[in-house]
C-alpha cells in the first residue's frame, strides 16, 4: 500500500468518526492525541470522568475502541488477532464478534452513559 493510499484511508476514518460524532455529541470536540503518517489516535471527552480513546493504523487496519471510566475500560472493542468486544458487564472479557459498525458503538455510548448515571 502507497503512502497516498494510507492517507486516504485515514482521512476516510477521521471523517466518518467526526460525523457519527456529530449526530450523538454535537458539542463535543474530537481530539487528535497522536498522529503519525499510517495511524491516529483520538479522543472524545464525554464527561470528566468519561473518555472514549480510538486508535486506527491504516496500514494494517488494526483498530481499538475503548470507554475509559475513572482511568479504567469499561468497553472495548479491536481486532488484535481477531474481533473481539471487552463487554460493559465484564470488560476483561474477550467475546468474539464481527466488526462493530461505528454508530453502533456510539449508541452503546449512550446507553452506558445512562447506565453510569442511575448508578451515581
Amino acid at each position: 500500500m502507497d503512502l497516498l493510499e494510507i492517507k486516504r484511508k485515514l482521512e476516510s476514518f477521521l471523517e466518518e468518526i467526526e460525523r457519527v460524532k456529530n449526530n450523538f455529541f454535537p458539542s463535543l470536540r474530537l481530539i487528535i492525541l497522536s498522529r503519525r503518517i499510517n495511524f491516529v489516535k483520538v479522543r472524545i471527552e464525554l464527561e470528566e470522568d468519561i473518555l472514549f480513546d480510538i486508535y486506527y493504523n491504516a496500514e494494517n487496519d488494526r483498530k481499538d475502541f475503548a470507554i475509559i471510566y475513572k482511568e479504567k475500560r469499561i468497553l472495548g472493542y479491536d481486532n488484535l488477532g481477531e474481533w473481539h468486544k471487552h463487554p460493559f458487564e465484564n470488560p476483561n472479557d474477550h467475546l468474539k464478534c464481527e466488526e462493530p459498525d461505528i454508530e453502533e458503538i456510539f449508541r452503546e455510548i449512550v446507553d452506558i452513559l445512562g447506565k453510569l448515571k442511575k448508578e451515581s
